[in-house]
């Protein structure tokens, strides 16, 4: 009896901090009462028992503070005077080891236990619950990654393992089979899970860096590539959340976790060889790609003024990741034309400078960004917008 007098009590107080919105207070409350209680469901749950309404309606609560609470350190830092205090919250609030390794069983549970195909186990709401659960640390540890010693590496390591399952890829693959791009396909959580949340959460653990940089990742890579590319033709791509939640993780994964220098030689003899088959499917950074991101994704005016108003945080992160993503290809452009500048200094300065003709460009990436994403070394005016509304919104919550 008095247990359940004090689940009904720490029900009540979760009722109570989501109606206040008072973000820090929050952070402090969610100590390891609510821990316990949360740690009892998740274990409920991976035992395959049945979760009452009650035990639903507090973890749905309480991983939605948790996220808020970490979204509103993310977002509105600037506001925020006291950094210590912030990542000694997050420590004690996110990165307890029991509630790491209870994080970890859920995990491994969607990836390796739950039946797979069965309409319960896709659209089991728990994998909402947990995926918040998730996102929270994800944005938390980059926010705070150097202060955060050690990272909750068990966690992170089965993750990982999530990314290149057979889940995973069917998913991939049953994307990359829809060619009716008039018809928005259906995401269920799971789906989700494998290809918004799991990405995402790799792609912000800075040890992850490179991952991605052996050789049998070149198809896994592909795939999640032509994912994009087939969202963003998708008619009305920026109404489904579930695609813009995978669209945020997907190329996060492809920025932080893929190295440049792989596939700078392979994006070059594509781009400068169009009618060579081999060289195109081979390219997953292909011009489409470049050029659906640009007008699809930051020319869109539903997801700019979303951004703008601050509607969607996870909006808001989409755009901030499919600039750096950019800029990160830019970047490497103009340092690999650099270099071959370098290895020509006798060569005539027409040669060299940054009004070279097409045909003598000696970096292919660097023309195609040129000529589709740069104009006199200024972004388009399309992605100009979203640096703005970036830029609005940090000033728009300073104190």
């Amino acid at each position: 009896m008095a247990g359940n007098n004090d689940f009904d009590s720490l029900l009540l107080q979760l009722q109570e901090l989501d109606k206040s919105k008072d973000y820090l207070t929050i952070g402090n409350t969610l100590d390891r009462r609510f821990d316990s209680k949360i740690n009892d469901i998740i274990r409920k749950w991976i035992s395959n028992n049945r979760l009452s309404n009650e035990e639903k309606t507090f973890i749905d609560l309480y991983s939605s503070l948790q996220l808020y609470f970490v979204e509103y350190c993310f977002f509105d830092s600037q506001s925020i005077t006291n950094n210590e205090d912030i990542i000694e919250l997050f420590r004690t609030c996110l990165f307890r080891a029991k509630q790491i390794d209870d994080l970890k069983q859920a995990v491994i549970f969607i990836r390796d236990e739950q039946p797979s195909k069965e309409t319960a186990s896709e659209e089991d709401e728990m994998i909402i619950y947990l995926m918040r659960m998730l996102d929270a640390r994800s944005l938390a540890y980059r926010l705070c990654f150097k202060d955060l010693k050690p990272p909750p590496r068990n966690l992170n390591n089965e993750l990982n393992l999530c990314l290149i399952h057979l889940h995973a890829k069917n998913y991939l693959y049953n994307m990359k089979s829809n060619t009716n791009t008039n018809k928005n396909m259906h995401v269920s959580y799971r789906h989700r899970f494998f290809i918004g949340c799991c990405t995402f959460a790799v792609a912000l653990f800075d040890e992850n860096k490179r991952c991605l940089k052996n050789d049998d990742n070149k198809k896994y890579i592909c795939l999640l590539a032509k994912y994009v590319r087939i969202v963003l033709s998708t008619k009305n791509f920026e109404q489904n959340k579930s695609f813009l939640y995978c669209l945020r993780g997907i190329l996060a994964l492809l920025t932080n976790c893929v190295p440049t220098e792989n596939w700078i030689q392979i994006i070059n003899r594509a781009l400068a060889n169009p009618n060579d088959d081999d060289a195109q499917e081979a390219n997953p950074f292909n011009t489409e790609l470049f050029s659906l991101i640009i007008v699809r994704l930051l020319g869109s005016n539903t997801l700019r003024n979303k951004a703008i108003r601050s509607d969607s945080n996870d909006t808001t992160s989409l755009v901030d990741v499919a600039l750096i993503f950019l800029n990160k290809w830019y970047a490497t452009s103009i340092d690999l034309n650099d270099d071959d500048d370098d290895d020509d200094d006798d060569d005539d300065d027409d040669e060299n400078n940054n009004t070279s003709s097409s045909s003598d460009e000696p970096n292919q990436i660097l023309r195609l960004l040129r000529s589709s994403i740069v104009k006199d070394g200024k972004l388009t005016p399309v992605v100009d917008k979203n640096l703005n509304t970036s830029k609005k919104i940090t000033r728009a919550n300073d104190p």
